[in-house]
Parts: C-alpha cells; structure tokens; sequence
C-alpha cells in the first residue's frame, strides 16, 4: 500500500524508526468524501443515480476496503483538527479572536447542552461533538467490515484494521476526555468518561493485536511492516494514555515503555481541501480568528510570536509557530508523549513539574484540556484556569469552568435523537 509522507525516513533499526506523515494513510491529494456521507447520500432513493457517489452496496464490497478505509482516516483527521482548537480554546492555550459569537462558549468555559456550535457543527465550522462521532462511527463501521472479510479479499487487511481500530480509539478517547458522557455506539448508552477509556482501551488492544499479526505475517512486505510497526507505537501510546486516565499506572508505564524515543506519528493534511487542512494554523496564523491564550504567551517557552496585524478582534495577533502551514501534518502520538506517561506512571516527575512538562511539551495536541480536569482533582493550584472563573468576559457574561468539571456536557439532540439515552 501506498501512503502520504513527508520524506523517506532512514533505513534504521525497525524498532527505533521515526513515523513521519503515515498517519492519514491517504493515497489521494484530494479530500476523501466522509464515508459516513457516502452511505447516508447511498440510502437515498433518488431517481438519479450521481456516478460521484457509491451505492450502499458497494460499501459492504471487499474491493472497496481502501476507499473506505481512506474515507474513515480523513473523518478522523478533521475531527482531531477541531479537537485540538476547541480544547485549544476550553483549556487557555488559545483565544478566541472571532466576530462568531456561537464560537464564544468555548472561550468562555460557559457551553449549554442546546447550543448547536459544539454539537452539531460540522468539522469545517469548528464543531467537536458530531466530527468526533462521525469519526468514531467510520472507522468502528470500517473495522466491522474488515473483520468481516479475509485476508485473500483485502490486501494488508491486518494493517488496515490496525489502522481503524486505532483511529476509532482515538475517537472514543476523546470523546471521553472532552465530554462528561457520551455514548460509543451508534444510539448506545451514555458512558461515563471512565466507561469511554476503558472502550477505548479496548479498541486499542484491537489495534495492537493487527499490527503484531501485520509484521509477522509470512508474505509481509518491508512497507507493510514498516507501517505496521507504526501503527503498533500508535496504539500503544494511545492505550497507554486510557490506561492513563483510568488511573491504571502499572498498565500505562507497561504499554509507554514499549514506544522508541524518536517515534513520531503525524495525520497528512492537505493545503488544497479546506476540511483536511491543518485547522489550527488556518484558524490562528491564516484567518486570526484566534490568538494565543495569554498564559502561554512566552516565546522560548512555547512556540509563539507576537505580530503586528491588526485583523483580529484581539490585537494584538498572537500566532503559533508549531505548525508552519497549511499542509504541516498534526502531531497525533510521539515517543515524547510515552515518555511523560511513563515519567508519571512511575513517579519520575509529580507535581507541578509533571504538569509544566505536559504543558510544553504537548502543546497544541489536545492533552492540556483533561489535564486541567484530572490534576483539578489531585490539586487545584497545579492548573488555575486564566483568566480565573467568574472574571467578566470581554463580550459579556462571566468566564466558567464548565460546571466545575472542565467537560463539555452531552448534547440535548443527542438526548432526545437517542432512545437509549434518557432525558
């Protein structure tokens, strides 16, 4: 298989290879039509059949899995892009510099379960509830049907399910970090944020086991190893971190301790589509429609500088400099992430030293957001909300801090579409 990457890293030794752009696995330049999109426009009954668009049939074909496959990873990429500027927003690193006024509830900290911005957006209006939904749905449908069929339908068919079952993990685990509760299953129950980490634990398990089969498989390919192994350091940081996050040191330092240092795992993003570019330099550097949160405004520090444009509603522009263009690939999992988790898990670094190096570290990655809610618990003064709650918001209102739990509620039209869920 074929896939999108920045530069042919060196022949090294395999287990220390650095994973560079093969996160979207996406053989197109082009956006990739959500596949959720594709079935719903295939369910349609219309009279004209559009040859743009596959009919539902064709989505249970085996010949179709890459299509597929491509289709979930590029649902995932644009939900983890407005992940990480809407907990970007909740959690300080950025503020909001829009004339949106929908969009003011995540600088805030203020969200009401019937705003429709962060439940019912799409990824490409900064939405984060129904992106991460969609994500995790494309990729559990797409593992279903790879599960499903052999190896001799599907080529690489254990690296493909490596790929989406690590990609649903991610979806649920942030899904879990970002929300109260929220379902994980199409129309499922509610889960609790504890509920979600364990499901994503287990997806990443999924993940883990694919990838093993993946390298040893006798007619295994250098590239599908090479890939396989990629993907075996991604779901191992990812299982890790849930493992993390339901307080399981013993098992986060086990999977952590398994990732080289130089590991790096990137999601392509593309320039020429707007729903697959690298959202936060399109939101902060191209469009200044966000700043940088005045906490992390120390350049040396953080990867930041401060400009003379005068375009943004809060002048003056602060812009990030840890993505350098629309097409800079999102960093999803590292060797450096496992090394934290690692470090706490073991006790190496506590406190508030734990906390700064997390901070700096993994910023703009989507962490710093259920940092802030998880150390809230052990010590309030490790992560003080700035501006503080209850301090006036410059368009009105008070800032908050999400009912005191740093999550963002479950959507009322998840409630009320969901039978299993009660009001």
């Amino acid at each position: 298989m074929t896939a999108s990457r920045n530069a042919n890293p060196a022949r090294a030794p395999r287990a220390g290879r650095t994973a560079r752009r093969w996160g979207g696995a996406l053989r197109l330049a082009a956006p990739v039509l959500p596949v959720a999109a594709l079935a719903l426009l295939a369910a349609c009954n219309l009279d004209v059949t559009t040859p743009s668009r596959l009919q539902a049939s064709q989505l249970d074909n085996p010949a179709n899995a890459q299509l597929l496959v491509d289709g979930a990873a590029a649902d995932f990429q644009c939900a983890y892009g407005d992940y990480v500027v809407v907990a970007g927003l909740i959690s300080g690193e950025l503020a909001d510099a829009s004339q949106t006024a929908s969009r003011w509830s995540y600088d805030r900290r203020v969200i009401d379960p019937t705003e429709s911005q962060y439940s019912q957006f799409s990824c490409a209006s900064l939405g984060v509830y129904t992106p991460l939904q969609t994500a995790r749905f494309t990729n559990m449908s797409t593992l279903a049907k790879l599960q499903g069929w052999n190896d001799t339908q599907v080529p690489n068919r254990q690296v493909l399910i490596a790929q989406t079952a690590a990609y649903a993990g991610y979806s649920v685990l942030l899904l879990g970090e970002g929300f109260c509760q929220a379902p994980a299953e199409t129309l499922g129950p509610a889960l609790s944020q504890t509920q979600l980490f364990a499901r994503a634990e287990e997806l990443f398990g999924t993940a883990i086991a694919a990838a093993q089969a993946a390298k040893t498989a006798p007619d295994a390919t250098d590239e599908a190893i090479e890939r396989a192994d990629s993907l075996l350091n991604l779901a191992y940081v990812g299982r890790a971190r849930a493992q993390l996050d339901q307080g399981d040191l013993s098992g986060a330092a086990a999977d952590a301790g398994l990732v080289p240092a130089d590991f790096v795992y990137t999601l392509t993003t593309y320039s020429t589509a707007g729903r697959l570019s690298n959202r936060v330099y399109s939101e902060n550097n191209q469009g200044a429609s966000i700043t940088i949160g005045t906490a992390y405004r120390v350049p040396g520090t953080y990867p930041v500088e401060l400009t003379d444009r005068t375009d943004s509603r809060r002048d003056p522009l602060w812009v990030q400099r840890k993505y350098s263009g629309l097409s800079d690939a999102y960093v999803l999992a590292s060797g450096a992430e496992a090394k934290l988790i690692l470090d706490e898990a073991e006790g190496t670094l506590t406190g508030a030293a734990l906390v700064q190096a997390r901070q700096t570290q993994l910023f703009l990655q989507g962490t710093r957001l259920y940092d802030i809610a998880r150390f809230m618990k052990v010590d309030p003064a490790l992560v003080p909300l700035v501006p503080p709650a209850g301090t006036d918001y410059p368009e009105g209102g008070k800032y908050g801090d999400l009912g005191g739990n740093m999550c963002m509620p479950l959507p009322d039209i998840e409630r009320a579409n969901n039978p299993n869920i009660g009001v």
